[in-house]
């Protein structure tokens, strides 16, 4: 198993979280953030949410470093909360994220594998 501390590369978030599913925060520098509650299961890199199309790659998976849940900053966490929010009011189920919770974070993303998603 690779140490936490290192980074991981994938080709998928698939590959990456062991899940089909679940968030992707966009926090480039100084720019607001933006966040995503999707299954990326036939998505080849980073995905966007474009409404009626679903999910699409638009960018490849960077280098990024597993953490747990409790390490997110609380800003981010509301983020990716608000999201799971979104979600549930569109109809795509409720998303509930806490402990045991994982997510990969590089320099302009976040992603979150939330404990007991697919």
């Amino acid at each position: 198993m690779t140490p936490h501390y290192l980074p991981v590369e994938a080709v998928t978030l698939q590959d990456l979280t062991s899940q089909e599913s679940g968030i992707v925060i966009y926090h480039p520098q100084g720019q607001a953030l933006t966040a995503y509650v999707l299954n990326w299961t036939s998505v080849a890199g980073l995905p966007a949410w474009l409404g009626p199309i679903g999910p699409l790659s638009i960018q490849p998976v960077p280098a990024m470093r597993r953490r747990a849940w409790r390490g997110l900053g609380p800003n981010l966490r509301d983020v990716a909360r608000r999201a799971c929010q979104q979600a549930q009011q569109e109809g795509r189920g409720p998303h509930p994220i806490g402990r045991g919770a994982h997510y990969w974070q590089s320099d302009e993303v976040t992603v979150i594998a939330p404990r007991d998603w697919n």
